[in-house]
């Protein structure tokens, strides 16, 4: 009887230290499978992409009807702290200028006055371009991809119209109408559709 006592006291011992390490491990695996799929299925990495450059095409299009003229320079970058790239993904180089006057010369020229680097998103963000009349897109450089290295979009001073998109890519640089530009991650994308002669952008419903 009291080693049958023994017994039962000893197999409801509770859980031990190593299987509540098991337990903890499994549940951490579980929950960041759990944030890629929602991750997928809301496309939140694209999401925040699109907000982003959204702001910084309607701040460089107000800034080009004042007197500074802002052009954003979109690629993806490497950690680079030294220039303010703090991890890997896709980066806006807002380089900004002004107007002055030359002493020398007497004539106005223009100047620039500040460069930032502002992240847009993680590289698991697809990014393509449609430009002139090409239905298929260029895809922009990422990790994994190097249809275009990069793109620059600005506008017109005194009209505020789209300027010519400069692309580089292979070393070459060249200048196309911009159409459109896609992000997209997982099973969402966003879609900004940009008018040439207005300068305006807008999202396409997708």
């Amino acid at each position: 009887m009291k080693t049958g006592q023994r017994n039962r006291k000893f197999n409801n011992a509770g859980i031990s230290l190593v299987e509540l390490i098991v337990v903890l491990a499994i549940m951490s695996i579980v929950l960041g499978i759990m944030g890629v799929s929602i991750s997928l299925l809301t496309g939140s990495a694209a999401r925040g992409a699109y907000y982003k450059l959204d702001a910084m095409l309607n701040g460089a299009k107000t800034e080009a009807m004042s007197r500074y003229s802002e052009t954003l320079t979109i690629a993806y970058l490497r950690k680079n702290e030294a220039e303010g790239v703090d991890s890997d993904g896709y980066y806006c180089k807002n380089s900004v200028s002004t107007f002055v006057r030359d002493d020398a010369t007497d004539n106005i020229v223009e100047e620039e006055i500040g460069v930032e680097y502002r992240k847009i998103g993680a590289g698991r963000v697809d990014i393509k371009l449609y430009l002139d009349d090409d239905t298929t897109g260029k895809t922009l450089k990422n990790a994994n991809s190097a249809d275009i290295d990069s793109f620059e979009i600005s506008y017109n001073r005194r009209t505020g119209a789209l300027n010519k998109v400069k692309i580089a890519a292979g070393g070459t640089d060249t200048e196309h109408t911009l159409n459109k530009l896609e992000l997209k991650s997982g099973f969402k994308k966003y879609v900004i559709v940009f008018e040439e002669a207005t300068g305006k952008h807008y999202r396409e419903n997708s």
